[in-house]
């Protein structure tokens, strides 16, 4: 009994450490997201934390095929911002802190589009779950990403500010020149595609003060400007 009882245990603990410790890292390796008092529930909590990413190696994951002229490129710019934060109270009288988006990532609205084309055959709507493997050969570390990737879309530009806040901080850099110079787009700017077709964007709703407008693009003036239509809509 006692050596069957082993083997159990051998095949359940010492084999998937096998396999999760080099991969994965040990629990050692995965911090705790709250100070707990004893050292049971800290290997416990550890151990969660472990195996909770660890699901980047189960997952069925659709790769993307990167370079490709209409999809997303072998890097990305992205930018770190603390999270705000509020005070939960429950009825007996326990409080915490509550960090509402939990370390989301949210994506460029031109992204969305660029990665689903990556994806091919794979396209995976507007919300994708990141996963990003690296290793340093210099060093012989490695790591994992795994985000939560929530598009910028229209519709929650159009329903609240954070989200217009956000797309705006994440267009309004210039396009350069490897010289420095500005980038002067050609053949149509945003309204032709790379096959020089012609891209319908359709009407583009924004808010401003306490007014909707509907945008309408006309043209494209040929020096990174358009005129464009601005109609007063119903909310």
């Amino acid at each position: 009994m006692t050596s069957s009882i082993r083997l159990k245990e051998l095949v359940k603990n010492d084999f998937t450490d096998v396999i999760t410790n080099p991969s994965d890292g040990t629990i050692l390796d995965h911090a705790l997201e709250q100070i707990l008092d004893n050292e049971i529930k800290e290997e416990a909590s550890r151990f969660l934390a472990q195996h909770k990413r660890n699901v980047s190696f189960t997952a069925a994951m659709h790769p993307f095929q990167l370079n490709q002229i209409d999809g997303i490129p072998n890097e990305y710019n992205m930018a770190v911002i603390d999270d705000i934060t509020y005070d939960l109270y429950t009825i007996m009288g326990n409080t915490s802190n509550h960090s509402p988006f939990d370390g989301a990532t949210f994506v460029n609205p031109l992204v969305v589009y660029w990665e689903n084309n990556s994806l091919k055959g794979d396209k995976a709507g507007i919300d994708k779950k990141q996963f990003v493997h690296y290793y340093d050969e210099v060093t012989g570390t490695g790591g994992i990403i795994k985000t939560a990737g929530f598009g910028i879309t229209n519709d929650r530009a159009k329903g609240r500010k954070f989200y217009r806040t956000m797309a705006y901080n994440m267009m309004k850099r210039s396009w350069v020149n490897p010289d420095g110079s500005p980038h002067i787009t050609m053949d149509g700017g945003i309204l032709k595609d790379y096959m020089g077709n012609t891209v319908d964007y359709g009407p583009v709703y924004f808010k401003k003060g306490s007014k909707y407008f509907m945008r309408e693009i006309v043209r494209y003036n040929g020096d990174n400007t358009y005129t464009v239509i601005d109609s007063e809509v119903d909310n």
